[in-house]
């Protein structure tokens, strides 16, 4: 039988080397939670969401991640939701990476245990992030979404990693402020020294290893952000500055978080780099989804026109609108980290939308976006194979040769992410 087209691109595109927009690994592998065994890993992230989601209860999955109790048995008890959400964008994924990185068929009560000894064989390996990442998956750099304050070049590997800085802690629980005083030396007594404070540290971004920054805030608030008098926010910041002082929890009403923002991104709009924002589903089960809507940060995209948005997660499912803004403004670009895995299907068709809507050079096609490094390589594998076959229906309509859709290939999975976020390798 003869290859379809997707099959012949997917030949080329599997080897390509590729950039990766967006994960949350650990930066060193021996960081990783320990101890595990592959079941406390694999359902660390995502997969765990779709079993509770299938009606699984949670004791099931608190048993299924006790890395004391016999692995055969745990998965025993979840097997019958393992089952049900085997075939959804996440549980392929994992499919994927037992066989790519383990050499395991599918994960199955047969075969748990087999998996199992492999993967610690894996933890056991110095190697393994590298193997994973560079061996198998032809990653350039993945860009990391850093949790940590100020990284030396001892603390990751600058051949795997680069990393992108939170704006969220600026915005309202300020739990990284005593690093901030410590990196600026500047004392915060009032909301002008915050600010200050604030605003060195964003210059310094750079010095304390970071690329570019990232706003993950749609978990918590809607997406749009108002413009707010300066003598507003000052007096909304004396709950802050006392929480602050002594250390307590506390939530920044929205019309702090607004100035506050929009004091960042005038700060960054003098600093040439790039700003990755979530837009989109939530992780997790249960959020208000329409906090996401990308649409909210139409304001934003008009005022900064200097600072480079990159939209992550397709804004699914707001796929059209992150289209329609890519289209609109030329500091915009839509990102398919995590979609992959949240839909094939929906991916596959958003990417044959997108090169109808949006020039080619500002779609960026992966980000593995996984707390743990074995998952990127099954959602890398997913990426490519949406990658081809969205363009094989491009070629097979007779929109673009062969030789083009490689070429767009090479664009999305790499070239792309370079030039639209300035990176140098």
């Amino acid at each position: 039988m003869p290859m379809t087209t997707a099959e012949k691109l997917f030949e080329s595109i599997a080897v390509l080397p590729i950039m990766d927009t967006h994960e949350h690994v650990p930066l060193r592998q021996q960081n990783r939670e320990l101890p595990c065994d592959v079941l406390t890993e694999f359902l660390s992230h995502y997969f765990d969401k779709d079993l509770l989601s299938a009606g699984m209860p949670r004791n099931i999955l608190d048993h299924a991640r006790n890395p004391e109790l016999p692995i055969a048995d745990r998965f025993r008890a979840l097997s019958p939701w393992w089952d049900l959400c085997r075939h959804t964008g996440y549980g392929r994924s994992l499919d994927l990476s037992a066989r790519g990185v383990y050499g395991i068929e599918k994960i199955t009560g047969d075969t748990i245990e087999e998996l199992n000894a492999r993967f610690q064989a894996g933890v056991e390996n110095p190697h393994h992030y590298r193997h994973v990442l560079k061996d198998l998956c032809h990653i350039d750099r993945s860009i990391v979404d850093c949790p940590g304050y100020r990284l030396r070049a001892d603390d990751y590997d600058a051949q795997l990693f680069l990393l992108v800085k939170r704006l969220d802690p600026y915005l309202s629980r300020f739990g990284q402020v005593n690093d901030m005083v410590a990196y600026t030396g500047i004392e915060i007594s009032d909301f002008d020294s915050f600010l200050a404070a604030v605003t060195r540290d964003i210059q310094n971004f750079r010095e304390n290893g970071y690329v570019g920054f990232k706003l993950g805030v749609a978990y918590e608030r809607p997406l749009h952000f108002a413009r707010v008098e300066k003598a507003v926010a000052r007096e909304l910041f004396s709950g802050a500055l006392k929480a602050i002082q002594t250390g307590q929890p506390y939530q920044a009403p929205l019309a702090l978080q607004d100035y506050i923002l929009h004091h960042c991104l005038s700060v960054i709009s003098t600093l040439d780099t790039f700003i990755q924002v979530h837009t989109g589903y939530q992780e997790g089960n249960g959020n208000m989804v329409a906090h996401s809507d990308p649409l909210l940060l139409n304001n934003l995209f008009l005022e900064y026109p200097q600072i480079q948005f990159d939209l992550f997660h397709i804004g699914y499912p707001y796929v059209a609108q992150v289209g329609v803004l890519a289209k609109l403004f030329a500091n915009v670009s839509v990102d398919f980290a995590w979609a992959n895995i949240i839909s094939p299907t929906a991916a596959e068709n958003a990417l044959c939308e997108y090169l109808d809507l949006v020039p080619r050079n500002k779609i960026l096609a992966f980000g593995g976006d996984y707390l743990f490094v074995d998952g990127i390589y099954g959602h890398q594998l997913m990426a490519r194979r949406m990658v081809s076959r969205a363009l094989a229906r491009k070629v097979d309509g007779g929109q673009m040769d062969e030789d083009e859709a490689l070429a767009t290939a090479k664009l999305l999975l790499h070239d792309n992410a370079l030039n639209r976020l300035g990176l140098s390798l």
